[in-house]
């Protein structure tokens, strides 16, 4: 059975708890509408699934929410399943789906030495539509990708509260870093959900001169920008009935319990299982 609240409902789909970071930004500037936030912790990392595999996931997350909500927005806020998933998603469903893509465009906007890095998972180096926008938008850059999984790991753990010496990021990047920085390299695209929640960390590691960017901010104003055609936005504004935050894992563990305190400041007070099938 389906919710009966009338305010606007945005779904969030990751496969850890990266997506907060988008949905830090898009609460930011969007007031009065139900988040629902799901992280397929069962599945975790998707950073070296298959095509496949994925989709076949993501789809199957989608119309188990959309059995018990009415979805307005879907957001996937990961750059791993945004590569893979979104053109069939988008013939598979008809809601408005936004993903999250690497900030090719904005890095080769910024940059001026056109040597920029890019940090991201295997997956979505090697996907067929991160390729696409490189030659599309970057073709006469140099794009130097670096697989970054155990980063991946690293802002998993700090979300829990885990405590991450610095010694740990410098010996995952440093050997990257003198080899880019010798050609250069002035801007590094940060092209996981999960970067942006160690930005501190990063920051105290790569030279200050060279920018570190990613698309978080676009992703928001093009949920607003949807909101506003579909004719949704005069709700916000209007309407007074109270939100309602749903956030939903795969599988209970020790980790979900951990996160509850964290969740409480993005909305969130209670967790749920989702069944899919």
């Amino acid at each position: 059975m389906l919710d009966k609240n009338t305010n606007p409902t945005i779904l969030v789909i990751d496969s850890g708890v990266g997506g907060f970071s988008i949905l830090y930004e898009v609460k930011k500037i969007i007031k009065n509408v139900n988040y629902i936030y799901v992280f397929d912790n069962e599945e975790f990392p998707y950073g070296k699934k298959t095509k496949q595999f994925l989709l076949s996931r993501v789809i199957k997350i989608i119309n188990s929410v959309c059995k018990i909500h009415s979805i307005d927005i879907i957001i996937i806020a990961c750059n791993t399943l945004s590569t893979v998933s979104l053109p069939l998603l988008r013939r598979y469903f008809i809601c408005p789906i936004i993903g999250v893509l690497p900030a090719i465009k904005l890095a080769a906007k910024i940059t001026r030495s056109r040597v920029i890095g890019l940090l991201a998972t295997q997956t979505t180096i090697n996907s067929n539509y991160t390729n696409v926008l490189i030659k599309k938008l970057a073709s006469s850059y140099k794009i130097i990708p670096f697989i970054a999984t155990k980063l991946v790991y690293l802002a998993e753990d700090k979300f829990h509260g885990k405590i991450i010496s610095l010694i740990i990021f410098k010996n995952i990047l440093n050997a990257w870093l003198k080899q880019v920085i010798k050609l250069n390299l002035d801007t590094i695209i940060l092209g996981c959900t999960h970067f942006p929640l160690i930005y501190e960390e990063l920051r105290k590691i790569i030279p200050k001169n060279i920018k570190l960017i990613y698309s978080h901010k676009a992703i928001a104003k093009k949920a607003l920008c949807i909101l506003k055609y579909n004719n949704k936005y005069n709700t916000l504004l209007s309407n007074n009935t109270s939100t309602i935050n749903t956030i939903y894992c795969l599988l209970f563990n020790n980790n979900t319990t951990i996160l509850m305190p964290k969740l409480s400041k993005y909305g969130f007070h209670s967790m749920k299982k989702l069944y899919i099938y």
